[in-house]
């Protein structure tokens, strides 16, 4: 492989780091939807709807039944374990 190969990915990975570590909020939402839509044909990103949002479910993927949730809280341990439970249940009731 050509070194100018190796020093085009090198900053690729530098320029992408840096997007990841400098979005927050909707860009961040949006940054993730893209790269697991690259990453993941059947992916399929939940849109919040009115007052129920999107119960704790930011996209799925329906042929493997998974339900792709992301968060970046202060004490993600502490946070979680309810809202995933929350998640299990209510998805478990509409499908």
């Amino acid at each position: 492989m050509p070194i100018y190969d190796y020093r085009g990915k090198y900053i690729a990975r530098i320029q992408f780091k840096n997007r990841l570590l400098n979005s927050h909020g909707q860009a961040f939402e949006d940054l993730f939807i893209r790269v697991m839509q690259a990453f993941d044909s059947d992916f399929r990103p939940v849109k919040p709807q009115g007052r129920e949002g999107d119960k704790k479910n930011d996209g799925f993927n329906k042929k493997q039944g998974n339900i792709i949730r992301y968060t970046h809280p202060k004490n993600p341990a502490n946070k979680e374990k309810g809202k995933f439970r929350k998640t299990i249940k209510h998805h478990n009731r509409t499908n």
